[in-house]
């Protein structure tokens, strides 16, 4: 069997010759080089015809089109334009060099898919795994960094460097705190106390409308509500929801959802019965469903709010163990330290200039020595286990469901890490004020990240450059917050303008908040705005507010309006009566409960409402 050429003369390879098939012409797809749907390229001089896919190719976009090109037409090799002189691929060792395709023999015959593989591959070199690690480190030193700051603190120059990374961050945290005091007390109180909300949806939606069934469709939208009624208790775990609607003036009664720590439970409009399953039932009820069922045996929630899956005692391990270890491996040598005056925002200032210089060798060695500590170490694997358990809620079940082999993972990450080469390390320089960083420059292979920050209890601002291959983005910010006032502007746009601009406009008395925040995207073609507005007020253990989110275009606006209330409580109302439990019965029960009873209500319900939404 003959197969397509579909890459002809590519690598010398004997095997990819022309294909007599196909009206004995191999060349039927764009016939000779002088054929081209993009006419001649004036751009393109002094190429070979022959190893030019686009040169001297006249206007002619199917003339004498066949369904092969010349052989002779090498797509790839030898262009003077898109590949020519280019390491893409060639010397970077992500393809070239590697046997991963050469020599093997398929159905087209021995193609050497990248040309010139051979049988000795070398260590991969991957810059996205050096950028990929590294950022991980950073943001475990930043999130995880408050717990061991001063566990081994000296004032080194290296200290100096995360003492002001976490100091202005913590900055930032307590600005934020600041202005939305409010919101903040109220969201901490509800983490250990029950609480109430009650919601109410609806739309408001406007704009030219082309038919007489669009608009009655956007009348009733108008003219219809959705009511969401919320209770959570924190420290039980007890959930309750009743959802229910405003169609046009027809109510539509509640449906109802419970969540505890042993059971979900349903509520209908239609009967007094509260469907029941149990956390323990759960395999059992789905095999009543499908008796081929071979899923999870429970759901998991004994502590579905996760409040349990992360213990203290164990996150204070792993930071004294493993990011202090971390943290601990860097060399004092990688660190240099310099004064420096550097203007920020218009403000001279003296500077403490610390640099960072790690190589990739270094970064690697550091993780092997994480890794390997690990791997033995039996209490690590103990709290990842036991975090896993806790997370899918599995604990009695975990050793049969699932087959996780630690040390396993470690030995495979270990030789992973060992038999890559990071090229290129880590080069990071900060100017540091007040313990504070003011100025910062990164650099990991090809991602830098360079720019200024300067942030007070009033204001925080900052101006960012990202690149990336090439590619750059602008991080802007400029937010400030005083007297109650509060203004901010943000923006995230490419060389060419494209992107979003966020504007909040905010005042704030005690209490009692009004805002207006935008946020724009923009390109060259289109310019779209989002926006939410409304009031907010917090007094003592109640609250309320009116919210309006909405899109704006030519054409239309779109508007989702929310009303909402909340209150702490005492108790989550959990029903004790009237319940069915579908986890204890078997497939016939259920479906003659199905059958008999509930089906036969939810008709009739549904029946009732089809008639007074006027749908006949």
């Amino acid at each position: 069997m003959n197969e397509d050429n579909q890459f002809p003369n590519q690598g010398g390879n004997p095997n990819q010759g022309q294909n007599p098939g196909q009206d004995g012409n191999a060349n039927q797809n764009y016939g000779n080089a002088n054929q081209n749907q993009f006419g001649q390229n004036p751009n393109q001089q002094n190429v070979d015809p022959n190893q030019n896919q686009y040169m001297n190719q006249n206007s002619g976009q199917y003339t004498e089109q066949d369904k092969y090109w010349n052989p002779n037409q090498n797509q790839y090799q030898g262009q003077n334009q898109q590949f020519n002189n280019q390491q893409q691929y060639q010397g970077q060792n992500q393809f070239g060099n590697q046997n991963q395709y050469g020599n093997q023999q398929n159905q087209h015959g021995y193609q050497n898919q990248y040309g010139n593989q051979n049988s000795n591959p070398k260590k991969p070199k991957s810059k996205k795994f050096a950028v990929t690690i590294i950022s991980a480190i950073f943001a475990l030193l930043l999130i995880g960094g408050g717990a061991f700051a001063f566990f081994n603190m000296q004032k080194s120059t290296k200290d100096q460097l995360l003492l002001a990374e976490l100091n202005s961050w913590k900055q930032l945290k307590s600005a934020f705190e600041n202005r939305y005091q409010p919101e903040v007390e109220w969201a901490k109180k509800a983490e250990t106390t029950p609480a109430e909300y009650t919601y109410t949806i609806g739309a408001d939606i406007n704009g030219d409308f082309y038919s007489y069934e669009e608009e009655m469709a956007v009348e009733i939208i108008n003219n219809s509500t959705l009511s969401l009624e919320v209770q959570l208790d924190p420290n039980k775990q007890l959930l309750k929801a009743d959802l229910g609607a405003d169609v046009n003036g027809v109510k539509i009664e509640d449906i109802s959802a419970y969540v505890t720590t042993k059971e979900l439970m349903f509520g209908f409009p239609f009967t007094d019965d509260i469907l029941q399953i149990k956390d323990e039932d759960f395999g059992n009820f789905m095999r009543t469903l499908d008796p081929y069922y071979e899923g999870t045996e429970t759901l998991g929630l004994n502590d579905w709010m996760g409040k349990n899956v992360f213990s203290k005692e164990n996150q204070e391990y792993l930071v004294k163990e493993y990011l202090l270890f971390f943290y601990n491996s860097i060399p004092e040598d990688a660190f240099k330290e310099e004064a420096e005056d550097i203007d920020v925002f218009g403000d001279n200032l003296k500077a403490n200039k610390i640099s960072l210089e790690l190589s990739g060798d270094q970064i690697k060695d550091i993780l092997v020595k994480v890794l390997e500590k690990a791997k033995d170490d039996p209490k690590f694997e103990d709290i990842i286990l036991e975090t896993v358990k806790n997370a899918t809620g599995t604990a009695g079940s975990f050793d049969d469901e699932f087959d996780i082999d630690i040390n396993e993972g470690l030995d495979s990450a270990i030789k992973e890490l060992k038999d890559t080469d990071i090229p290129t390390g880590i080069s990071y320089t900060v100017w540091i004020s007040n313990d504070t960083v003011v100025q910062s420059d990164l650099e990991i292979g090809e991602f830098k990240a360079e720019g200024t920050r300067l942030f007070t209890n009033e204001k925080q601002q900052w101006d960012y450059t990202f690149e990336v291959e090439g590619e750059k983005l602008s991080f802007v910010g400029d937010l400030t917050y005083k007297n109650g006032e509060i203004e901010d502007e943000v923006t995230l746009l490419d060389d060419y303008g494209t992107g979003f601009t966020y504007e909040g406009s905010e005042e704030l008395n005690g209490g009692e908040r009004s805002f207006y925040r935008t946020l724009y995207f923009q390109d060259d073609y289109d310019e779209i705005e989002l926006f939410w507005e409304g009031d907010s007020s917090y007094k003592g253990d109640s609250m309320e507010g009116e919210h309006r989110f909405g899109i704006e275009s030519y054409e239309f606006d779109i508007a989702i309006l929310v009303d909402e209330t909340g209150s702490f409580i005492k108790n989550v109302d959990i029903p004790t009566d009237n319940l069915v439990n579908l986890g204890a019965m078997d497939s016939d029960e259920i479906e003659t409960y199905m059958m008999e009873d509930f089906l036969t209500k939810a008709q009739s319900w549904a029946m009732e409402l089809y008639f007074e939404l006027g749908l006949f």
